[in-house]
């Protein structure tokens, strides 16, 4: 999160009404919102804290952010995209098997400038981020719906056992 506040200001510049939502909580919100302010981009982010409706806030959004500096294989993309957002997010652990050039943007760690520079330009580019989001929608239901995991599962288990039966 501070490195998309870090970021704010350069978004800013190139798109004047974007607004960052941070959904969640923790610890480290008053160093953030603090940031935030030294920022002077206190109207432009709002800090919605713990919600349970998770899916309100992704269908608010035109854009999903992921600015981590490790990720495994991040669950809340294949949420973002399966809500049909277009995807900026960092290079890190397992990400780039869920997000590349047709599903989003990918962007090196803690890189406040080139996070920016992808945040603003797939806000500037509706078409762009149409086609990312529909991108997005089809690779979440093929490779990260739940019910297709649970079914792929389930072979491999059926095709395994068959393998060691006598």
């Amino acid at each position: 999160v501070d490195r998309m506040l870090r970021a704010m200001p350069a978004i800013l510049a190139q798109v004047p009404h974007a607004h960052y939502l941070v959904v969640g909580d923790g610890p480290a919100r008053p160093t953030l919102e603090a940031e935030a302010a030294r920022l002077g981009i206190t109207d432009r982010v709002t800090f919605a804290g713990s919600r349970a409706d998770v899916e309100t806030m992704l269908a608010a959004a035109d854009l999903f952010v992921l600015p981590s500096l490790t990720e495994a294989l991040p669950t809340v993309v294949a949420e973002a995209m399966a809500a049909g957002l277009a995807v900026v997010a960092t290079r890190v652990g397992g990400t780039p098997e869920m997000v590349d050039g047709t599903t989003g943007a990918l962007v090196e760690p803690d890189d406040p400038a080139a996070l920016a520079a992808a945040v603003a330009g797939l806000l500037a580019d509706p078409e762009t981020r149409r086609a990312c989001s529909l991108r997005g929608r089809e690779v979440a239901a093929e490779r990260f719906d739940l019910a297709t995991q649970a079914a792929r599962l389930a072979e491999e288990y059926r095709r395994l056992t068959a393998a060691r039966t006598p």
